[in-house]
């Protein structure tokens, strides 16, 4: 459902399975390097340090500890209020992404036992969330893309919204713009360096559902495009995506990383 890479691994959000992480320091032969069922469906994964933050689904947050690598072992675990499906790690705070019950904010300095501290609740679903500086930007199904101030954890206050017509399913954030997979709709680019005035200012439109995004700073943005595949996009004028090119993966592409 999910990917994240640190250093020669990448850890996979493997639903049924939990966290599954590959050796990819040869990336023409990837090879596994143990896993952690973390009982619930792992939807969403990021990784700090020796540890791996997994939104399992109804289970919420698990956090598992990654230092040896060929025995990801159980470090924590907070259950939230609804379905677990997106965490970033900023700091001493995971933020998740939690379905209906909107934002919710939990402390992690303390792996073995992660403590609630804030939350913010709207009316649609909580599908994807990204840190940058002291805002929270949350891909929220049908309302489109939230941004939160938490530069206080605690007290999440809401900032702005921008409608994105379809059903906004993931989110990159870089140098004042926010790029969202928006469903049917595509990409959609919003300018944010204004948070409380967000406007958009370029889309293209993926023929397959966009339900991931990376973005690489030489200007290009990874969509994660259903049966489509892995599609890439020239950003290098948000104000014009235009197609770079693409690969069929075979399969449904749910979620894209992107490391070198």
């Amino acid at each position: 459902m999910s990917v994240a890479v640190s250093g020669d691994y990448a850890y996979i959000a493997d639903g049924n399975n939990g966290l599954v992480r590959v050796d990819v320091s040869d990336p023409t032969y990837l090879t596994y390097a143990g896993s952690y069922n973390t009982s619930g469906y792992a939807q969403g994964v990021a990784v700090s340090g020796d540890y791996a933050y997994i939104a399992s689904g109804d289970k919420g947050l698990v956090v598992v500890n990654i230092s040896n690598p060929a025995n990801p072992a159980y470090s924590g675990d907070y259950n939230t209020d609804d379905y677990a499906y997106d965490v970033a790690v900023s700091g001493d705070y995971a933020y998740i992404a939690d379905g209906f019950t909107g934002l919710v904010v939990v402390r992690v300095d303390d792996t073995a036992n992660p403590t609630y501290v804030g939350g913010f609740d709207t009316a649609n679903t909580a599908r994807a969330v990204v840190v940058s500086d002291e805002y929270a930007y949350v891909a929220w199904g049908g309302t489109g893309l939230v941004v939160m101030d938490v530069s206080d954890p605690a007290n999440p206050e809401y900032v702005g919204t921008y409608d994105t017509n379809n059903d906004a399913i993931d989110v990159v954030v870089s140098d004042g713009y926010a790029y969202i997979a928006d469903g049917n709709e595509g990409l959609v680019v919003v300018d944010v360096s204004d948070p409380t005035n967000l406007t958009i200012v370029g889309t293209y439109d993926t023929s397959d559902t966009a339900v991931g995004v990376a973005l690489w700073l030489s200007g290009y943005v990874y969509i994660a495009s259903g049966y489509d595949g892995l599609v890439v996009v020239n950003v290098s004028d948000p104000t014009n995506p235009t197609y770079a090119g693409s690969y069929h993966t075979g399969g449904y592409a749910r979620n894209v990383a992107v490391s070198g």
